[in-house]
């Protein structure tokens, strides 16, 4: 018993008692459930490479044996293939929640980097399954996407045959690819695990984008009973998909057989590659089109290293704003300078969430486009949604340095002398006198102190704060009261 405590109990601590900020919301539980897909995509592709034939003249058949002839051999295929779906749909998530919360800043950059190595084996993973199939989809894709290595200097043809296994896709470019597709998957497990182990060393960023010490919870029993409600509903839905509409995710010309005779309309791949799909064709070039490929990806892995300075975010300016005390008080005592600076971050942050969202948009659109047809106006839509992919990454990066924080002080400064502040101010405060005057009824102490109580809870606990621009006008609204009070009772007066 002593020695499967000493085997268990670290394992125990590291996983289930670790500190974790009380603020996480269910956009941290993706990550939890692209784990659960990555098991599922093991064991199911484990039950299929049993009954695959890794031959191009058997490939075709022996899937649909599978579908039709093995026992429940048609769920394992269908929970694969939706399988790997989910599994994109729960690490796109899990990336984007990321770089809208700035999680990927020092000193969790090790933790973004092992995260995106992820994502480009999935790629890789998810490339030469889709070849496996041996329909017509299957078989085109596998052509096009390996011919893009020929733009290789020097030695781009000799590649593209070392690939293939022969002087076209054969058989033995299915043996290489069945065999890479069987192994990237436990080296994924093994990068998952490395990436679970470096985030629980440094910890999870809160969802105030900041790091905060005081506050923490336990991540047992909250947040794992938090991960299986969200993994039970997605678990639910994945169910749904294989149920009831199996094929809904794929493309119907891959239950044709592969026919090098016979080039499809449209060559279209799977959902989650169309965004960068769109970024190869909208490019005239072949070789600049795969440089922009490769540049996508490796963008995202250099993130980190285009924000040198938005370390300010979890510098003591903003710490002083999230202070805990015994006596749940919140504190506010900030020197007018680091008060002015904190304006200019959350105004900075502001912008950074419009470009955030933009950029989403974008990567959507990137998708859309990615399944149309090669023709304008689509060709060029998708060349704009490009450069703004690339111009997404340093922009953000700009609004944190030296010249952004210098030119976002100019415009606050311009927005804050102009009268349309104080506008807007005079009326919000005439429409809550006139309501009050309306009524005839005087201001209620009770509800006033229950604003109080509330406006400290929350101030305190973070749960319901957004952001930590929410609560910089928490801390607004707190100095603000009086100021209501004092024309509420002039209203009166007069």
């Amino acid at each position: 018993m002593m020695i499967i405590n000493l085997i268990f109990n670290p394992i125990i601590n590291f996983f289930l008692r670790y500190p974790t900020p009380g603020s996480l919301s269910y956009l941290w539980n993706f990550g939890v459930s692209s784990l659960f897909f990555l098991v599922v995509q093991i064991v199911t592709g484990l039950f299929l490479s049993m009954h695959y034939v890794p031959n191009e003249l058997f490939a075709f058949e022996s899937v649909e044996d599978i579908m039709r002839n093995i026992s429940y051999g048609w769920l394992f295929r269908y929970m694969h293939s939706n399988g790997a779906s989910f599994f994109f749909i729960c690490v796109y998530a899990h990336v984007f929640r990321n770089i809208y919360y700035l999680s990927f800043l020092k000193p969790r950059q090790w933790v973004w980097y092992s995260g995106v190595v992820i994502l480009i084996l999935m790629i890789a993973t998810a490339f030469t399954g889709y070849v496996l199939p041996w329909g017509q989809m299957s078989y085109w894709a596998a052509t096009v996407i390996t011919n893009l290595f020929s733009v290789i200097p020097y030695c781009g043809n000799d590649v593209v045959v070392w690939l293939w296994g022969d002087y076209g896709v054969t058989t033995s470019t299915l043996n290489r690819f069945y065999t890479i597709h069987f192994i990237l998957p436990f080296i994924i497990l093994v990068v998952a695990c490395l990436h679970i182990f470096v985030l629980h060393r440094r910890g999870s960023t809160s969802k105030i984008g900041i790091t905060i010490e005081n506050g923490k919870i336990m991540f047992h029993p909250f947040f794992t009973f938090k991960d299986l409600v969200f993994l039970t509903i997605v678990i639910m839905i994945f169910l749904s998909v294989v149920g009831f509409a199996p094929n809904y995710l794929g493309h119907p010309d891959n239950y044709i057989p592969a026919d090098p005779l016979v080039t499809p309309g449209h060559i279209v791949p799977e959902w989650y590659f169309l965004p960068f799909y769109a970024m190869l064709r909208c490019v005239p070039n072949k070789s600049l089109g795969v440089i922009v490929l490769a540049c996508s990806l490796l963008q995202l892995f250099l993130l980190p290293s285009l924000h040198p300075n938005a370390n300010i975010l979890n510098s003591k300016i903003l710490m002083r704003e999230t202070i805990y005390d015994k006596n749940t008080d919140y504190q506010s005592n900030i020197k007018k300078k680091d008060d002015e600076t904190a304006r200019i971050i959350f105004f900075g942050f502001r912008i950074y969430i419009i470009l955030f969202w933009v950029f989403l948009i974008d990567c959507v659109l990137l998708g859309i486009l990615g399944a149309k047809s090669l023709e304008n106006p689509y060709v060029k839509i998708s060349l704009v949604c490009t450069i703004f992919y690339f111009l997404f990454f340093y922009l953000s990066s700009f609004i944190f340095s030296e010249k952004g924080y210098k030119l976002l002080s100019f415009f606050l400064t311009i927005i804050e002398s102009s009268n349309i502040k104080e506008k807007a101010k005079n009326k919000y405060f005439y429409f809550i006198s006139s309501i009050k005057k309306f009524r005839g009824e005087k201001l209620n102490y009770y509800s006033k102190i229950c604003g109080y109580l509330s406006i400290l809870k929350s101030a305190v606990q973070f749960p319901h704060g957004k952001d930590f621009i929410a609560e910089y006008e928490r801390r607004k609204w707190l100095d603000s009261l009086s100021e209501i009070d004092r024309i509420l009772e002039e209203t009166r007066g007069k």
